[in-house]
This record gives C-alpha cells, sequence and structure tokens, in this order.
C-alpha cells in the first residue's frame, strides 16, 4: 500500500503525467513551490509513485571548531 503523502502527491502530479498540465500551472493553482513540483516530479520519473514517499532524513553530527569553542568560553 502506497505511503499516504506518495498518494497525496500523485493526485496532484498525476494532471502533469496523464494529461500535461504545465508544472507551473500546477505551481499556481495548488499554491505548491515549483521547485518542490520539479522534485516530485524527477522522483516519479526515477522510481514511480513510490519515489514520490516522504524520505528519511538523516542528521549528521556536526563538529564545531575547538578555537570557536573555547573563544565561545573565554
Amino acid at each position: 500500500m502506497l505511503e499516504h503523502t506518495a498518494f497525496l502527491r500523485w493526485q496532484i502530479l498525476r494532471r502533469r503525467v496523464e494529461d500535461g498540465v504545465p508544472l507551473t500551472t500546477l505551481a499556481a493553482q495548488q499554491g505548491i513551490g515549483l521547485r518542490t513540483l520539479q522534485r516530485w516530479h524527477a522522483a516519479h520519473k526515477r522510481h514511480g509513485i513510490s519515489g514520490l514517499a516522504t524520505a528519511k532524513r538523516r542528521t549528521a553530527q556536526r563538529k564545531t571548531n575547538p578555537e570557536l569553542v573555547a573563544l565561545m568560553r573565554g
């Protein structure tokens, strides 16, 4: 079964895929950024509807420069 998010995104994007509606038109009608729709469209081309599911994000641990930490501590 499709993830709910993928299904909702497909409901919007299918007008582009099946009917050829320009992404700029969809963006204006749906109130979604054009770049977002471009990413969805590219993901759909690569992976089909499953590509529209929300990607799990990895959070990277950032290391603060030790010299900056020393400066902040005084």
